[in-house]
């Protein structure tokens, strides 16, 4: 995403490039060792809001597991969600997927998270500033280090005792399986991913409507 085109569309971008290469080593420097020598192993850094640092109420959204080792992850995709027009949307994630060696996904599930994200955040888009995005799942076939992993980025991102904080974890296996990290730190929620077996599952978006309530209600508390 290092392109002028993306940096006019995509406000969060600018500052997250300044820390980029040093988050980079220092985010590869402490995950699990666990014997693999180069960091491709594993998927792509989080992406965070350019006001996510220094917010007040931060917002924490996973996906599930992107693991491409020569592609790009899905958090890659999501700071898309702050282009307020779909069709500019639609062309820059469409552009951003041809670079990619491995697909994450197609640019119809893409869009589908797009709609999902606009129809979560219901005209509080300024609020997209202060999320931070990751995979759920890191590390391949490594539960043990994985689960590790995710309860240190879970006091790093959350702070716990100092701020207001809430999870949205996209997908239900993941939610079903992975929760319990997260409700020592705040509320909680979910929405089935919302294409592929997650849209087949939740035909009438129910959970992405609960999520929306939910979240909403949050943001409206002081």
């Amino acid at each position: 995403m290092n392109n002028p085109e993306y940096e006019k569309d995509i406000r969060s971008l600018r500052h997250y490039k300044e820390n980029y290469p040093d988050f980079c080593n220092a985010y590869y420097n402490n995950l699990p060792k666990i014997g693999f020598e180069h960091p491709e192993y594993y998927t792509c850094v989080p992406y965070w809001g350019s006001n996510y640092w220094k917010s007040k109420k931060r917002i924490a959204i996973f996906a599930q597991k992107s693991l491409n080792r020569d592609g790009a992850s899905i958090p890659l995709y999501f700071p898309l969600c702050e282009v307020k027009s779909w069709e500019r949307a639609f062309e820059l994630g469409f552009r951003l997927n041809e670079k990619q060696a491995r697909k994450p996904f197609g640019w119809q599930s893409f869009m589908s998270v797009w709609i999902a994200m606009h129809h979560i955040f219901c005209k509080k888009y300024k609020y997209l500033q202060q999320v931070y995005y990751s995979d759920i799942e890191k590390l391949e076939n490594k539960e043990k280090f994985n689960n590790e992993f995710l309860k240190e980025k879970a006091e790093i991102i959350f702070e716990r005792g100092k701020r207001s904080n809430l999870t949205i974890l996209f997908g239900k296996k993941f939610y079903e399986k992975y929760k319990h990290f997260f409700h020592g730190y705040g509320e909680v929620s979910f929405i089935n991913f919302p294409c592929g077996q997650g849209a087949i599952h939740d035909p009438h978006a129910k959970t992405l409507k609960d999520c929306r309530k939910e979240l909403l209600k949050w943001l409206s508390t002081s």
